[in-house]
């Protein structure tokens, strides 16, 4: 089973001297959409664009 990352692992992460803790790019996603083979795959090629792509 996929981690499931919670509002507190944002801290944990924002804390990272990396790119997108400093310009508050942490998010939370459904681990399945990035582990699991099949349909989920599908579905995060839709949702995760959002993510990344905010304005489009």
């Amino acid at each position: 089973e996929p981690y499931a990352f919670t509002e507190a692992d944002i801290t944990t992460f924002a804390n990272l001297d990396i790119p997108a803790a400093k310009n508050g790019r942490i998010h939370l996603v459904d681990g399945s959409y990035l582990t699991w083979h099949g349909t989920r795959l599908a579905y995060a090629l839709n949702e995760l664009p959002l993510l990344f792509f905010p304005n489009g």
